[in-house]
């Protein structure tokens, strides 16, 4: 009776830990879908961030995928991007934290 008890009390303990990460999961996974949504119905040049790289600054940039990076703490979702000459691109970008309206 006593083990039994003890492994219903980890298995509930365990299943309140490993849940809440899977529920941050799934939300983080949402918010994501939503903005990709957002960015392909199409964001008005206001709520866009302009990111100038060049060859100087580039290691600056923390690349999450080929579409998102993070820059001084900041997660971007690119919207597209410009390219001014072989070292300098100009980034687009919705910030994860300024979502449109």
């Amino acid at each position: 009776m006593k083990n039994a008890t003890v492994f219903f009390l980890l298995l509930v303990f365990g299943f309140n830990l490993g849940g809440a990460y899977i529920i941050l999961r799934i939300q983080q996974h949402q918010i994501r879908r939503e903005i990709v949504h957002q960015i392909k119905q199409g964001i008005s040049e206001k709520d866009l961030t302009s990111i100038t790289v060049s060859s100087e600054n580039e290691n600056q940039l923390i690349w999450k995928d080929h579409e998102e990076f993070s820059y001084k703490g900041t997660m971007y979702d690119i919207v597209r991007i410009e390219v001014l000459d072989n070292n300098t691109k100009v980034y687009h970008c919705i910030s994860d934290l300024k979502k449109p309206n």
